[in-house]
């Protein structure tokens, strides 16, 4: 270790600075300009013990060679090599660049945790590049198909399983880079020029199926799921998550709008259920956690006001719901971690089922003047000692009626499940018997209901249980469910 001459935080010497020595360094034992097509043979470095090549020529042993310096020298070097080089011409001194970073990276890592550090090098680089030379797209996507081609080298062998699968390193530099853009550092705006720059290539190759072996709904949400994580990690306050996911969200909206209504809500449904399961595996304390979910529920909602009808803000929200849990173990929830973010997750988004996701706010503001005058009836009229009545004429004016008028059945769903929801709060001391007609009445409405979805039928059936749980307790449940009451005597 004694030929690591340079120190790695030495006093006098900025980091920009230090940057800019190693990057000048790099390029004077590649020989550049004059060898154009430089390789580890012709690299003039004296070789240092069980050091990579780039350490020795950077002074700097390659555990302090951390990704995020390496990636700020590989984008200076590219300032330089840009000015008289286009990506093709200097395609041989790219690879030479990935491959002494390869060196630092086993060196550094077992061979999971060094494909990634050549991906958060990649983006790094990226990030910066982008930034700093605005017209300098053709070097961006270089560094990004130099990933691309790692990625799908060194994919994943036969009965091997690798940290994230057969999409490193292209997801962790196009999360690095995204990561990086989206927080300036300084307090001012993010570089929006740069991350759309970064977004495009993105796009670009997942729509060319670029990336083996993966469908391109898959890293493309891996990866803004990811770039959540990464912010979740990184933010002095949770308080301010509305303003540091706003430049993801931003970039989420305009792919959604390339699709039409249904693939998009298709597409919301994943990124949103991605996110949630990213915050479950960043590092953050449990109150943090439930920030972060708070916000992203609350951009998913957002993102539903976008889609056209109701069938497909419902998609977008079971999307999300469905996909989250997977999305949770794929970005590497804890154990101790999955309870805790379940609840969360969980109770965020059956606000929503009975919210904004399902109805607009103009249907949803007339549903509850609607519903607080039925309920209003409910405690001082002649409903007040009969809940059976009660309930049966709610699923007469609200049910029947909104199906035969042909209204939305979301807008339906939405209805009875406020309709329930009040009814547990307000009939403590009221109790069907199940020998009631009205019990068989709506047990013979949850397959009458014509949705045409069965799980829509079966979220009506579960809301139809907690109204009968609430009102009757669990033997007038299980006799609606069971199918205790005859049907005969239910239509009576």
């Amino acid at each position: 270790m004694d030929e690591m001459i340079r120190d790695v935080t030495p006093r006098d010497v900025t980091p920009a600075e230090l940057c800019d020595a190693v990057a000048t360094d790099l390029l004077d034992a590649m020989g550049w300009p004059e060898n154009r097509n430089p390789t580890r043979r012709t690299l003039d470095a004296e070789p240092v013990t069980d050091q990579s090549p780039l350490a020795a020529v950077a002074g700097i042993p390659d555990a302090n060679l951390d990704a995020e310096f390496v990636g700020q020298v590989v984008a200076v070097a590219i300032a330089v090599v840009a000015r008289t080089a286009n990506p093709s011409a200097a395609r041989e001194w790219l690879v030479l660049v990935d491959d002494l970073v390869g060196a630092v990276a086993r060196n550094r890592s077992d061979t999971d945790g060094a494909i990634r550090y050549r991906g958060s090098v990649f983006g790094t680089a990226m990030a910066a590049v982008a930034s700093e030379q605005p017209t300098a797209d053709e070097w961006v996507e270089a560094l990004a198909v130099r990933a691309l081609t790692l990625t799908n080298e060194t994919a994943t062998p036969h009965g091997r399983e690798s940290v994230g699968g057969d999409v490193e390193p292209i997801v962790t530099a196009f999360t690095t880079a995204l990561a990086t853009l989206t927080q300036s550092g300084d307090g001012t705006d993010p570089n929006h020029g740069a991350l759309a720059t970064v977004d495009q290539f993105l796009h670009e190759i997942v729509d060319q199926g670029a990336i083996d072996h993966e469908p391109g709904l898959y890293p493309l949400c891996r990866i803004y799921g990811q770039t959540v994580a990464g912010l979740v990690e990184t933010a002095d306050d949770p308080a301010s998550a509305e303003d540091v996911l706003a430049p993801v969200m931003r970039l989420v909206e305009q792919t959604a709008t390339r699709y039409e209504d249904s693939p998009a809500a298709v597409l919301f449904g994943n990124v949103f259920g991605s996110m949630f399961g990213a915050v479950a595996g960043a590092a953050s304390t449990a109150d943090a956690m439930a920030t972060w979910v708070e916000e992203i529920d609350a951009s998913a909602r957002e993102a539903a006001t976008s889609l056209q009808h109701d069938e497909e803000r419902t998609e977008q929200l079971h999307v999300a719901i469905v996909s989250a849990v997977g999305w949770a173990f794929d970005h590497g929830c804890p154990d101790d971690r999955f309870g805790p973010w379940l609840e969360g997750v969980g109770e965020r988004l059956c606000q929503s089922a009975t919210q904004a996701a399902f109805v607009d706010e103009h249907g949803a503001d007339a549903w509850r003047r609607r519903l607080d005058s039925e309920l209003r009836s409910f405690a001082m009229g002649c409903y007040v000692d009969d809940p059976a009545a009660f309930l049966k004429g709610v699923y007469a004016d609200i049910v029947v009626a909104g199906t035969v008028k042909g209204h939305p059945v979301p807008e339906i769903d939405a209805c009875v499940a406020a309709v329930y929801e009040s009814i547990e709060g307000a009939s403590e001391d009221g109790h069907l018997r199940t020998d009631e007609p009205v019990v068989g009445t709506f047990s013979l409405a949850v397959d009458r209901l014509p949705t045409g979805n069965p799980r829509a039928t079966a979220d009506h059936s579960y809301l139809l249980g907690q109204a009968f749980r609430a009102v009757g307790g669990e033997d007038l449940e299980t006799a609606v469910f069971d199918g205790g009451c005859p049907p005969d005597e239910a239509q009576e």
